[in-house]
């Protein structure tokens, strides 16, 4: 398959998944509740780095590893990257489930379970789930949407 071939492709299901307003369409739901299915078959599992499973993850692995299993086709890549692929939130929608929370100056990353947890691969715990206590709030650098932002796939002419 061609690099054009495979954009357009990337393009239609970027657009299926979100409308070019970058929020969530009605197809949405089925992500949440593929992700919220997904998760538990990935919990308790020991972290390396640079793994994405499904025997071992590292934070961005783990997040990946749901996400894509989930439908929302986003390639590997590390916090940072994913950061900057992923919708913004609304200050209304930050600690939604499902949405990807950023820590450390973009150096980790989970995904929300509520308000007051979230899912992720620890060095210590491996995957698990943590509070949003005290420690881990104030290392929140951001909180973006399970969704890729659609004007990432724009064209140049050739």
């Amino acid at each position: 398959m061609s690099l054009k071939a495979s954009l357009v492709t990337i393009l239609f299901i970027g657009c299926f998944y979100l409308n070019l307003t970058g929020n969530a369409t009605a197809a949405s739901k089925d992500i949440y509740q593929k992700i919220e299915e997904t998760i538990p078959l990935y919990l308790n599992k020991p972290y390396k780095l640079y793994r994405e499973g499904p025997k071992r993850f590292d934070c961005s692995g783990f997040v990946w590893r749901v996400l894509y299993e989930s439908g929302v086709p986003v390639q590997r890549t590390s916090c940072r990257k994913l950061y900057l692929m992923l919708s913004p939130t609304t200050e209304t929608e930050r600690f939604h489930f499902a949405n990807i929370i950023f820590f450390r100056n973009l150096k980790h990353c989970g995904i929300i379970r509520d308000s007051d947890s979230f899912y992720h691969a620890s060095r210590l715990l491996g995957t698990a789930v943590s509070t949003l206590n005290g420690y881990w709030r104030t290392k929140v650098f951001g909180i973006k949407q399970p969704f890729l932002k659609a004007k990432k796939y724009y064209f140049s002419k050739e």
